[in-house]
């Protein structure tokens, strides 16, 4: 168990710069898709309640 906890420690830290710009991505193509879909469905219930 020991080992392979220092084998991903050392893999983390091999990979950070790949692994935070593929968080990057992730996180501001959800943010993206959550305030455009957002923004759509707040204009369709003000539709329908209008």
């Amino acid at each position: 168990m020991v080992k392979l906890v220092s084998d991903l420690q050392g893999w983390f830290k091999r990979n950070r710069k790949k692994l935070l710009a593929v968080y990057l991505v992730f996180f501001v193509a959800k943010w993206t898709l959550t305030i455009v879909f957002g923004a759509r469905i707040f204009a369709f219930v003000k539709d329908v309640i209008n």
